[in-house]
């Protein structure tokens, strides 16, 4: 998984449809949730990981008050948002509604 953070961020986001996990290394969720992500070959989305420890601005802008917080983003605007680790079919049927 991509790892971005305050300087490249928005490069990510500003082009298609981009999921960003918002995690910290101490996380056991953000862990579970990472493994889930990588494992799954067929989301219609780029995906990137922040470390909010590393990137504490891009943490604040966006308001994250719990690790792990999925963000989606359409050419770099946020349409939707979940926190806590889910199982892959929950992340697909999230994406599904949120890019509809």
């Amino acid at each position: 998984m991509n790892k971005i953070d305050d300087k490249n961020f928005r490069d990510f986001v500003q082009h298609g449809d981009t999921m960003v996990q918002f995690s910290a290394t101490w996380c056991g969720p953000c862990k579970t949730l990472t493994r889930t992500l990588e494992a799954a070959d067929d989301l219609p989305v780029k995906i990137a990981k922040v470390d909010i420890d590393e990137s504490p601005q891009m943490a604040a802008e966006f308001n994250i008050r719990s690790v792990p917080t999925v963000v989606v983003f359409k050419e770099g605007a946020e349409v939707a948002r979940t926190s806590g680790a889910k199982p892959l079919n929950t992340i697909k049927t999230f994406l599904n509604e949120s890019l509809a």
